[in-house]
């Protein structure tokens, strides 16, 4: 059984599924055909020149409108992406909820313990963990968030690059 590799096209970013048996792969996306080379467990990709026929470019005109349009809906999702981080994804999150608990543990504290002389400073604790535990959360989510803003922003950035050169490329041979 032979191993299948998954690399993105050079051309249009779309990953590409190679075999040990493969010496030449056709991207679905972009049509352009490449050829697999080896060294090693190293693989690379090297674009075959592809012959217009009669100086019709229409074929790859349309696998460029083609990579276009499935560029600029990856960025659409990208920003929706980015516009619906909530804090309430973050793996610090949890700490909100265990100050909350802290809250519950303080009144049941208070309550349970009516006669005895330390309720007020074990009920205090409770009460001050209560606060102190989402003020963690916030500061370990704003950190968080803020680095999966700037890699979700680096991304749209790039695949905006990508769509700018498609662009003119495309007007280019118009």
């Amino acid at each position: 059984m032979s191993e299948i590799f998954s690399i993105p096209c050079p051309a249009c970013g779309e990953i590409l599924q190679i075999t040990d048996e493969n010496s030449h792969v056709l991207c679905s996306c972009c049509g352009t055909e490449h050829a697999v080379y080896r060294d090693g467990e190293d693989i690379s990709l090297e674009p075959v020149t592809q012959e217009i026929m009669n100086g019709d470019n229409a074929d790859v005109r349309m696998n460029d409108k083609k990579t276009l349009a499935r560029l600029k809906k990856e960025k659409d999702e990208l920003i929706a992406r980015k516009d619906n981080l909530k804090s309430k994804d973050c793996k610090g999150y949890i700490f909100t909820w265990i100050g909350r608990a802290m809250f519950v543990v303080a009144i049941l504290v208070i309550y349970l313990m009516r006669s005895s002389p330390f309720r007020p400073i074990i009920g205090g604790i409770f009460i001050a963990l209560g606060f102190v535990f989402p003020i963690i959360s916030n500061v370990l989510c704003s950190k968080e968030m803020v680095t999966r803003h700037e890699k979700l922003a680096s991304e749209i950035n790039q695949i905006q690059t990508k769509i700018k050169k498609l662009e003119e490329k495309l007007n280019d041979n118009e």
